[in-house]
This record gives C-alpha cells, structure tokens and sequence, in this order.
C-alpha cells in the first residue's frame, strides 16, 4: 500500500489530489503481476494501522484475482460463441437452402434488442440461440427438409416439431435455461398462430 500526502510523495507518476490530505494506492495484482491500483482519498492525515494495510493488500489481491477470472469468463463465452457459429456454419454447407439464416437471425434479433435496452447477458444469449435455433432440424428426413412438392400435413407436422427437438438437443448439452426457452418458442407468433404450442402475446417468454 503506497501512502501519499502533500510533504510525502515519493511516486510522482501517481497523482496526488490536492483536496485530500491523504492518497492510499492500494495495488491490484495477479500472480505477483500489477495490474493497476485502487485509490482511497482521506480528508485528513492519519495513521494507517499495519492490520489495516494488511486488509488492504489482500483486498487488492482478491481484486486481482476477480479481474483475471472475468477475462476469463469473457473470453471462453466468446470462444464458445465462435464454436456454436461454426457448427451452424457447417450446418448450413450440409443444406445450402439455409445458408445466412442465422447470421440473419442473429443480426435482427440483437436490433430489436437494442431498441429494447436489453443486457450484455440478453444479447449473448441471443445470439447463441440464433445459431442454435433449428439445430432440431437434425432429426427430420432429408426427404422431408429437401422434399420439392407440397408436403403432407403430416410432414409439416414433422418439421413443425423441429424447435422442441432443438430444445431438448440444447438441454442435453446443458446450457443456459433461457437459450433453450428462446429456440423452443421461436415459432410462436403474438397471436397464437404460430407453433409448437400455439400460445399468444405475453405467454410468448422474452
């Protein structure tokens, strides 16, 4: 912990402000790595009490530690989110009739999202879920997917069924709740035409 007054500065290259009487930098390290520094402003001088210096450093320790976790954190979910890109990507190769469907997806549904202050947290669960929407699509017969007439009823009972097998593919691979809510009711439309469950208006989950 570097402690600063206006008679006591031996690190210039920390800045003292002048309205308080004493600066207390507490460093934010990493594996013996700084990573910066926390500052305290104290309108009068006083003595810090080694116990308390103590607190500080570990405080600026565990800091250290919480920084480095989120960009970890940060960069595994972008990580994660090339990979889910790249198995719709290969997707869309297998069945070319798809092909720019979930970028398109992705690039409406974070407008809207935009518009409606939705999170950092909302917007990446979108754009997962963009990608992973039709995966369903895995368990319909070619014959029905690339099928040239008109289909049966029960054929497009069959592909109408394509979000609830998208969403038991995702729970299965143990994601996010809300990914698997968002493909299961990607379908549904605000007056209950739409499906797998035909629900309507504020029974459709945001």
């Amino acid at each position: 912990v570097i402690l600063q007054t206006a008679k006591h500065n031996e690190f210039p290259f920390l800045p003292m402000v002048a309205d308080y009487a004493l600066n207390i930098w507490i460093p934010v390290t990493f594996k013996n790595q700084l990573l910066g520094f926390i500052t305290l402003y104290i309108e009068r001088e006083t003595v810090i009490p080694d116990h308390i210096s103590g607190f500080l450093v570990s405080f600026g320790r565990e800091i250290g530690v919480c920084h480095r976790l989120l960009r970890e954190y940060s960069t595994i979910r972008t990580n994660y989110l090339a990979g889910v890109k790249e198995l719709a990507n290969i997707w869309e190769l297998w069945h070319p009739f798809n092909s720019g469907h979930a970028a398109g997806v992705e690039a409406l549904a974070l407008k809207i999202a935009e518009q409606l202050g939705s999170s950092a947290v909302e917007k990446y669960v979108l754009s997962v879920a963009a990608y992973c929407h039709d995966i369903g699509e895995l368990g319909i017969p070619d014959g029905i997917l690339h099928k040239s007439e008109e289909l049966t009823p029960q054929e497009i009972k069959t592909i109408r069924a394509h979000p609830l097998l998208s969403a038991e593919i995702i729970q299965r691979a143990e994601l996010r709740h809300k990914i698997m809510d968002t493909v299961q009711y990607h379908h549904e439309h605000f007056d209950g035409n739409g499906y797998p469950h035909k629900i309507a208006g504020a029974k459709i989950p945001l």
